[in-house]
């Protein structure tokens, strides 16, 4: 079984890993500053003597809930659908899916696989955003009722 598909995945994934990584790197520098402001404010109270500040805290909202199992269960599972709807596609789609011995068949295989796999991917990661903000806008509600 060739599985030659697997690089074009592999490749798109590891740059749009790179892409993310960057651009977190710049969106988190606001607050690298501000720790370092701080932590350069302590040193200064300690050097003089003076007592140490209670360094604020930075808030992220209020409660965080933590939905990382839930992105990650719906990503895998939409990756696992899509390989499945890309598997059925080949079969139903490519003549001698499984006979032929041809280089375009490879070709053809890869990109249904990769199209389907960040297709489902992608959108298993958008019911997960919409699950978590119904979630969370719930919380709110009863949360702001109670006060």
């Amino acid at each position: 079984m060739d599985f030659n598909f697997i690089v074009s995945i592999a490749i798109t994934a590891i740059v749009f890993y790179g892409i993310f990584k960057i651009i977190q790197l710049f969106v988190c520098r606001k607050e690298r500053l501000i720790l370092v402001e701080n932590m350069a404010r302590l040193a200064e109270c300690k050097s003089e003597g003076q007592p140490i500040v209670n360094l604020p805290i930075i808030n992220y909202g209020s409660t965080p809930i933590k939905f990382n199992a839930l992105r990650w269960g719906c990503l895998l599972f939409g990756c696992g659908l899509g390989i499945l709807v890309g598997y059925i596609m080949c079969i139903y789609t490519i003549p001698d899916y499984f006979n032929a011995d041809k280089w375009w068949l490879s070709t053809y295989t890869s990109v249904i696989y990769s199209c389907c796999l960040f297709i489902f991917g992608g959108a298993s990661l958008i019911i997960s955003f919409i699950i978590e903000y119904k979630l969370g806008f719930k919380k709110d509600n009863e949360e702001s009722s109670q006060h």
